[in-house]
């Protein structure tokens, strides 16, 4: 008799701690909005303080997307892959001009003939045309040099960053291509 309500009795208090740990697992991602909900905020106001801005609108045109050496002896061909972005608006104490800083990363496919010297082999450039939307006016162009140090497998990796004056009032586009 003793022995049956005290397995009675385990059992209930089993029940019991198990509904309490799935109710505080169910619970768990509301109650977490509740007190994490300031931060949010926080570091939104962090990101707008810092200057990190949405980038602009991006185009690789289907012309200057890839590269071929030779047109006859197709020696190699360079191809744009992916392009990362960061972008920071810039102000100068001294100045009031604001400067809009652009880091990329550019990832492009460099097939080769393996009869090639690749030594001898002259890269075809990395060209960023940052333009005007509203008159189609090339505000800035930058010619980027590619190396073949820093081939990973078949992808040259291009990673730089550069600043340019920038109006508020500018709406732009950002062009990249091989040429």
């Amino acid at each position: 008799m003793f022995n049956k309500k005290l397995t009675h009795l385990c059992h209930r208090l089993r029940n019991k701690i198990f509904c309490l740990f799935l109710l505080l697992f169910v619970n768990s991602c509301s109650l977490n909005e509740l007190f994490y909900e300031d931060t949010k905020e926080d570091l939104a106001s962090k990101k707008a303080e810092s200057g990190l801005i949405k980038c602009p609108k991006t185009y690789i045109p289907k012309e200057t997307a890839q590269y071929i050496s030779n047109k006859y002896k197709k020696e190699y061909i360079a191809k744009i892959k992916k392009i990362s972005l960061g972008c920071n608006l810039v102000n100068n104490e001294g100045q009031s001009k604001t400067f809009f800083l652009l880091k990329y990363k550019a990832d492009i496919i460099f097939a080769h003939k393996n009869n090639v010297n690749v030594k001898k082999i002259i890269l075809p450039k990395l060209y960023i045309a940052i333009v005007n939307n509203v008159n189609e006016k090339v505000l800035v162009k930058v010619v980027s040099e590619l190396d073949l140090s820093k081939v990973k497998g078949k992808l040259i990796v291009n990673e730089k960053k550069f600043k340019f004056n920038y109006n508020k009032n500018d709406i732009i586009n950002i062009y990249f291509g091989l040429e």
